[in-house]
């Protein structure tokens, strides 16, 4: 059983989760890991709505906050709306309800993306490392 009064730094969420966003519960974005804002630097991600930046879909467009509360913990995919990366991902509520957490990750964009964005091994959380070695062990050592 886990403490309801769990809390991260920012420092340990980044390395935990480096492809993180959190979002009010209205959906301005208020936290970014450091590997997403990698891949958005001209947005300025934090005070931004999640839906001025992104396109979200799951079996359909999630065009609310609403609707995406209404899919919390189904895999979704967001799109950057310059034409950016797509993403992979989920959104959980926070434990106070005042808003989410989703992690994102390339999915089977992971080679594309190292290669745009000059990602390095540690742009990626260390669990997701595994998957790199063998996918991409030239392009990021």
């Amino acid at each position: 059983m886990m403490d309801a009064g769990l809390a991260l730094s920012p420092a340990a969420l980044d390395r935990l989760m480096p492809m993180h966003m959190a979002l009010t519960r209205e959906g301005r974005i208020t936290g970014v890991g450091m590997t997403l804002a990698k891949l958005c630097p001209a947005a300025a991600l934090p005070g931004r709505g999640l839906f001025d930046l992104f396109d979200l879909r799951r079996a359909g467009p999630i065009r609310t906050m609403e609707a995406l509360w209404a899919r919390l913990g189904e895999p979704l995919t967001l799109t950057r709306r310059d034409g950016g990366a797509s993403l992979r991902g989920l959104a959980l509520p926070l434990a106070d309800g005042r808003g989410l957490l989703m992690n994102l990750s390339f999915g089977i964009n992971v080679v594309d993306a190292v290669s745009a964005f000059g990602l390095t091994d540690a742009d990626f959380a260390p669990i997701d490392r595994l998957g790199l070695e063998i996918e991409v062990p030239a392009t990021i050592y």
